[in-house]
């Protein structure tokens, strides 16, 4: 198949020399009959339409060599005569037109020389007022410049322009020179210029005494080629001429004043001198030569002209058709000679199987010697049969239904029969492509000709390559049959992962249930994995993908199956190697050695009765979180715990039942335990359990520890069902916290098992920790949670009131939470940590969240207090509980508060976390009318981007900046910065921790008229809060606190 665009060349090849042998045969018809109209046959129309000339008939051309003669004589009598006339006319013209420039030339040339001699004039009278008048040079020549602007024999004033002479310029040196020569008075003269001419007026010789005149003394005028010729042709009215000027670098003797006059071609040039310098003038004429004289005489002639130019336009036009078509007739021959020998030629080529095939029964024509070789036939002997007798029974359909190749060419259908049988001459059957070109035009349907009722066949051999894909066939056969063999598994597929053989063991293997898969991404997603397939998947992609482009070994990958009808669990290896274009994959069952590796390393390792770890691998993974929490500074516990009665069970031979409690036992335990946890059985009746990374803080683990204790005592102590009898289990736990590799994991075990012992004297049911100060503190903490959830019973929490104004009227407060215990007052940073790690910060925010919704309600009862609003502080765990968003919709709802009064204080840390689920509460509850407060804006690390996404109603400035505003410029220009930004965001800025007049004016200053502080007013109960209002509905904050 690779040898059919060489193929295929050929045969368009031979299709065209036919088309255009054809085209040139109706041609060299239409030239020897040129009288035979086109329309009078189809097969005539037919031909002028391959061979591309036009439908009309040729018309017959008939030559007089007489007449030739006799037109070319009197064409050419009479257009001798025509010149003559219109040379004489035209000579007579020239003369006229050469006289008249003469006459204007010398008109211009005069009225030029009185420019000159008017310019000259002109500085003598200048040069005379300097020289007589020093003292009224001014003035003087003023007057003579207004004397020469009257002048109408000058130019206009732009061509005059004087000039400064200095003795550095070769122009000064001239002057020089003629200085020193000059004896006379004054006298003007000319010197040449590159584009002009400079006139200069010399003063009159001084006496011996007194010395040569100076050179500053003398004075000149710029007279300017283009712009002085044209003006004074303005003048001179000599329109329809055009000068040109040029100057003579040495001088004239005064003596030559008559201008001189020659001709140079068709230009006249005047030489003169003026003022002793030679000037000559170059005039040309743009008049027109002809006239109406001309023009009448010269009509009659040049229609018998135009007449007899047509006259031998059209002989010459039929004289070329009829060249023309002779020459297209010989030229037809050649070409149609010449096609013929390259169609035969390709015919005849000893490479090429070819022949002519009759379109109606198929017989041979003009077999090639190839095609008679490859079928083993004489061409006589060929020309006797036809396609359908030597070709194979079993491929005559496919002979009679070919298919159709796209052609660019309409009148040509190419036909292509692959793998086609004809059968040799001996007998054996020839494996061959046939391409077959049929001639179709659109409109000769009825013609008949022994150019177009043939088709053209070629044909390409096969035979070698057919032996060669059978040989390769079998060889695969036998490849197949012996992979089949195999004791593993085996896959080849392509670089482009598909499969092209596959051996049943590889099937087997993967549990493949089917036909063969045809890719190799099929076969994956058929595999029914444990564990992470998509991983696993991706792993093998990414090294087949790597060695696709070296040609290297794929690592071997660990692949879990589970059947689920079969209930087995198969365990296989994967490995493979690139090999050029190829990959040879193969698959192990490797599940009987991994079953044996897990049982070695149970007993090494594990428990045979909980299958939980035992001694040994607890203390190691003990080992790996202390040097983990060295990385990741999180606090660890152990934990230990002892069934106090099953050690009674086993020794009343009650092993059955004391395992079935030790199982049960870690069904309870195994829920209640976070992820990232151990469970170990080190003893008969002992458990350990290891946890990692619990918090940062101490206090926190500590309080995590005992929670997770708790809860393992309370599920212990449920009662156990044993044989109908119900059992009660008591148990004691110890604890020991660790951070860091100080303590081995041998004496951290040592610790707890210390800690137990001495929870068991005491006889106590909660979780002990060997550290006396760490006992002491989660004992000290676990008292303050009991206190504050007796302090919610009995209603001894309290909110104050810290009031905020807004320049020197009060607008509401800000809710903090105080707690009177016994006569004493318990500060919030004590209790606030311990309430928000334990939860009982849900129910406290909750209250006060419902006593200020219940604050705000009565105050919008009345006129003066309706406008203030309450700010509360929310806990991270308040604001990311789920119902968070539903409880405060319901406290405004169940107090009837204004929700527009409501302002919910926010940090930073708590809104940048999960950014996009703090943006839906605020806007939950922004669309209630809630508003919304960034606390201590500046100590955290918002952006400025995710603080524009945030519906926030108002930012805060931590005291921190406040304190030292007068005296930290960092702080001063911090606070700026925050008003500026909340202002640009159309936010409300108020300031915290204000406690001097000095703050205020800076922050008035700054724009900031929201304040809060000490200076303002203290945290109070509501009561005086009130008080304080009415006393001090407006006032003003220069002076005293109030």
């Amino acid at each position: 198949m690779a040898h059919w665009p060489h193929l295929n060349a050929c045969a368009k090849t031979l299709s065209l020399l036919q088309a255009r042998f054809q085209r040139i045969l109706c041609a060299i018809a239409l030239t020897i009959r040129p009288d035979l109209h086109p329309s009078n046959t189809p097969h005539s129309q037919a031909c002028q339409a391959n061979a591309g000339m036009p439908a009309a008939r040729a018309m017959p051309v008939h030559t007089r060599r007489s007449f030739w003669v006799f037109a070319g004589l009197i064409v050419g009598c009479m257009g001798i005569g025509l010149l003559l006339l219109l040379e004489s006319t035209h000579a007579r013209n020239n003369e006229l037109e050469k006289s008249r420039l003469e006459a204007q030339s010398m008109e211009f040339a005069y009225a030029l020389q009185s420019s000159a001699q008017a310019y000259g004039r002109f500085l003598t009278n200048v040069q005379f007022s300097l020289t007589s008048a020093p003292l009224h040079e001014g003035s003087s020549l003023v007057d003579a410049w207004n004397i020469t602007i009257a002048n109408p024999e000058l130019a206009s004033t732009r061509i005059v322009r004087m000039i400064p002479v200095e003795s550095d310029t070769l122009l000064g040196k001239r002057i020089e020179n003629a200085l020193k020569e000059h004896r006379g008075g004054i006298e003007v003269r000319a010197f040449a210029q590159n584009n002009g001419l400079t006139l200069v007026a010399i003063p009159a010789a001084r006496n011996s005494a007194t010395g040569s005149p100076d050179i500053a003394s003398v004075i000149g005028v710029d007279l300017v080629f283009t712009d002085w010729l044209r003006e004074v042709q303005r003048l001179a009215t000599s329109y329809a001429l055009d000068v040109h000027a040029f100057v003579s670098p040495m001088p004239v003797p005064i003596a030559e004043m008559q201008p001189s006059m020659r001709w140079n071609k068709d230009s006249l040039h005047i030489a003169m001198q003026i003022m002793g310098q030679r000037v000559e003038l170059a005039f040309t004429s743009s008049a027109q030569l002809s006239s109406s004289t001309t023009i009448s005489q010269a009509a009659p002639w040049g229609l018998v002209i135009s007449g007899l130019v047509l006259l031998i336009a059209w002989l010459i036009l039929l004289r070329m058709r009829e060249t023309e078509l002779v020459d297209s007739g010989q030229r037809y021959k050649e070409q149609a000679h010449t096609g013929w020998l390259r169609y035969f030629a390709f015919l005849n080529h000893p490479l090429i199987p070819a022949a002519e095939l009759d379109r109606e029964n198929g017989y041979f024509h003009k077999p090639s010697p190839r095609l008679s070789q490859l079928l083993g036939y004489k061409a006589d002997e060929l020309q006797r049969l036809t396609i359908a007798s030597i070709t194979h029974p079993d491929d005559l359909v496919k002979l009679q239904h070919p298919d159709i190749l796209p052609s660019e060419d309409a009148h040509y259908l190419y036909e292509k029969v692959s793998d086609l049988r004809l059968q040799h001459n001996l007998g054996y059957p020839v494996w061959v492509d046939l391409l077959r070109i049929r001639y179709t035009p659109s409109s000769l349907e009825n013609i008949k000709h022994t150019l177009t009722d043939r088709d053209i066949m070629v044909l390409h051999d096969n035979s070698q390559s057919k032996l060669l894909q059978n040989q390769l066939q079998r060889r695969i056969e036998k490849n197949e049959t012996i992979f089949e063999q195999l004791p593993v598994g085996l896959c080849i597929a392509d670089t482009e992962q598909h499969i092209h053989f596959i051996n049943e063991r590889f099937k087997s293997y993967s549990l493949w249930q089917g036909s063969n898969p045809l890719t190799l991404d099929d076969w994956w997603q058929a595999l029914n994995q444990a564990g992470s397939p998509k991983t696993i998947h991706e792993r093998w992609q990414q090294q087949v993908s790597a060695s696709i482009t070296r040609s290297g070994m794929l690592e071997t990958i660990e692949i879990h199956l589970h059947s689920r009808q079969q209930e087995q669990h198969r365990v296989l290896e994967l490995s493979g190697i690139v090999l050029d274009d190829q990959i040879v994959l193969t698959l192990v069952d490797v599940s009987s050695h991994k079953k044996a590796e897990d049982d070695i390393r149970l007993l090494a390792f594990y428990d045979l009765t909980t299958k939980l770890p035992n001694r040994k691998l607890l203390l190691d993974r003990l080992q790996q979180a202390c040097i983990s929490s060295l990385h990741h500074p999180h606090y660890g516990a152990l934990l230990l715990l002892k069934l106090e009665q099953l050690r009674g069970l086993r020794d009343g031979k009650n092993n059955a039942q004391a395992d079935a409690i030790l199982k049960e036992t870690v069904q309870r335990i195994r829920p209640l335990l976070p992820a990232d946890h151990t469970i170990a059985r080190i003893d008969t009746d002992t458990f350990a359990i290891l946890l990692n990374a619990l918090a940062l803080a101490e206090d926190t683990a500590v309080h995590m520890c005992e929670q997770i204790g708790n809860s393992v005592v309370a599920a212990i102590q449920q009662p156990y069902t044993l044989a109908e009898r119900s059992l009660h289990l008591s148990t004691c736990i110890g604890a020991t916290l660790f951070k860091g590799t100080r303590h081995s994991a041998e004496d951290l075990l040592g610790r707890a098992q210390i800690a137990r012992r001495q929870a068991a004297q005491n006889g106590q049911s909660t979780v002990h920790f060997f550290d006396p100060q760490t006992q002491e503190n989660a004992s000290a903490r676990a008292l303050l949670e009991r206190n504050i959830k007796a302090g919610l019973a009995m209603s001894e929490f309290v909110l104050y009131y810290q009031p905020q104004v807004e320049k020197s009227n009060f607008i509401g407060a800000e809710v903090l939470l105080r707690w009177r215990h016994g006569e004493v007052f318990v500060s919030p940073d004590k209790f606030i940590s311990t309430a928000e790690q334990s939860n009982l910060i849900l129910p406290l925010g909750n209250w006060v969240l419902h006593q200020a919704c219940k604050q705000l309600a009565q105050w919008a009862e009345r006129s003066e207090t309706a406008h203030l609003t309450l700010s509360v502080n929310i806990s991270p765990k308040q604001f990311k509980h789920a119902q968070f968003v539903d409880t405060v919709v319901q406290a405004i709802a169940n107090t009837g508060a204004p929700a527009r009064q409501l302002i919910i204080e926010l940090t930073e840390s708590m809104l940048f976390e999960d950014i996009d689920s703090a943006i839906a509460r605020i806007s939950a509850l922004r669309a209630h009318g809630v508003g919304f407060s960034l606390d201590d804006f500046g100590m955290g690390y918002s952006s400025l981007s995710d603080l524009q996404r945030l519906p926030l109603t108002e930012l805060k400035i931590d005291r921190s900046f406040i304190r030292d505003i007068q005296h930290n410029a960092h702080d001063a220009r911090m606070v700026r910065s925050i008003i500026s930004l909340g202002h640009s965001m159309g936010l409300q800025v108020i300031a915290e921790g204000v406690e001097t007049q000095a703050q205020i004016d800076y922050l008035i200053d700054s724009g900031c008229m929201r304040w809060q502080g000490y200076f303002i007013g203290k945290p109070q109960p509501i009561a005086h809060l009130e008080q304080l209002m009415q006393e001090h509905i407006t006032f003003s904050f220069r002076g005293s606190q109030p």
